[in-house]
């Protein structure tokens, strides 16, 4: 694959400064205060409002500015347990009808996704998890190592024992789609405060009392940790340590490449950490960076780029003739177990986390908002998130300095 750092440009989002353009007037008081406008939190605060909740969302900087607004915006239904093939297939199905409504201008590109497989014992647990996931309605199946190439012609397949596969998953667009939740939820009642960051979670005699901005305080009795890679930092203030750390995910993407067709599929390869899908008239990609050490970089690190092209192109020969023109990095949320911490902190009454998504945040937002409202109104939600609580870490050591793939 060729590489070509010049006259790259990056896919950033490229809103107004701040002090321009329509921003929200803060609140002074709410039934709960959201911090953190990425897709996690957009989806939180919509669900509150239409349930009837008086609602602040507010974001330090844009709308899907931080993790979601670079995200490569991947959405699958095939995970391992029944709680999260609930989640995924209750977002699929929220992405479709936002899909299904074209003034909204949002495009879901079900082409299918697929997990690949190399080792027998993957093998085997991929056939449980799709016994699963078809139990629970998802039509996923088991591909053969020839199947998939027929899907991705010239795919190297040689090392391949088959793939994982739904045919109705795919990908849509992160900023948008967060920027439709945020009009929801203002259609709901809900204050969406841009441009102003919270310094603090303010809390008195083990409960939160609300928040303090570099705007001014809002005082709620609940408040939601949606801040993704800065939830900890987030947390802190109100003295509590949570889980999550930050760890740079580099996007790379390809000049105009026509070998894959428009209708290709997501391909993923846990091994490496490595997926591509179409992006425009190219390619995007990425390639794990296990060892990295947790930092808030957003630098796009060019020395990196010759092993993205040398394993995109052992596994799909073609990539020789493409050219990494561009990309992006940012922080993603990681928790020690890459899997969120969702629910009320114990300790601090009326302090909810939602946040430590580890590369599934965007996709499960729909779904994961509802939940969260409906533990923070109900006291109880339609899927059970409780094994995602802060609890399973208790009296367990946190090794996550330094990052490492799901699975290793």
């Amino acid at each position: 694959m060729l590489l070509r750092a010049d006259n790259h440009r990056l896919f950033m989002y490229n809103g107004p400064e701040r002090g321009n353009g329509v921003v929200a007037e803060l609140p002074k008081t709410a039934d709960v205060v959201v911090i953190g406008g990425g897709c996690t939190g957009a989806s939180v605060a919509y669900h509150l409002a239409r349930m009837g909740a008086k609602v602040a969302l507010i974001e330090k900087n844009a709308l899907a500015s931080g993790s979601t607004g670079h995200a490569a915006g991947l959405i699958t239904q095939q995970f391992a347990t029944e709680m999260h093939v609930r989640l995924a297939k209750e977002s699929l199905a929220f992405f479709e009808d936002l899909a299904g409504e074209k003034s909204l201008g949002l495009k879901f590109h079900q082409h299918g996704y697929v997990h690949l497989l190399f080792a027998s014992a993957e093998l085997e647990e991929a056939r449980r998890q799709v016994a699963l996931q078809r139990r629970l309605g998802v039509d996923s199946q088991i591909l053969s190592a020839a199947a998939v190439r027929d899907l991705v012609p010239s795919l190297r397949v040689e090392d391949v024992l088959g793939a994982m596969y739904c045919a109705r998953d795919g990908y849509t667009d992160p900023h948008l789609a967060t920027t439709i939740f945020a009009d929801l939820a203002k259609e709901h009642g809900a204050a969406v405060v841009q441009w102003t960051e919270v310094t603090a979670v303010e809390a008195a005699k083990g409960r939160v009392m609300g928040v303090r901005t570099d705007g001014g305080r809002v005082l709620a009795p609940v408040v939601v940790d949606a801040a993704g890679p800065w939830a900890a930092l987030v947390a802190e203030t109100a003295g509590i340590d949570l889980p999550v750390r930050p760890f740079r995910r580099m996007l790379w993407f390809t000049r105009p490449f026509d070998r894959v067709p428009d209708n290709a599929p997501v391909l993923f390869d846990t091994h490496h950490d490595f997926y591509f899908r179409r992006e425009g008239e190219g390619l995007l990609m990425c390639l794990g960076n296990p060892g990295e050490p947790s930092n808030f970089d957003t630098t796009l690190d060019w020395s990196f780029a010759p092993q993205v092209a040398e394993y995109a192109t052992y596994r799909f020969p073609p990539f020789e003739e493409a050219a990494l023109v561009s990309g992006w990095a940012a922080p993603r949320d990681i928790t020690p177990d890459h899997e969120p911490v969702l629910g009320e902190v114990p300790g601090l009454e009326g302090f909810v986390a939602a946040a430590g998504h580890s590369g599934h945040g965007f996709m499960l937002s729909p779904a994961i908002g509802r939940a969260i409202a409906q533990l923070i109104l109900l006291r109880r939600s339609s899927i059970d998130i409780g094994p995602l609580s802060i609890e399973r870490f208790r009296g367990r050591e946190l090794p996550i300095d330094t990052y490492r793939p799901i699975g290793t």
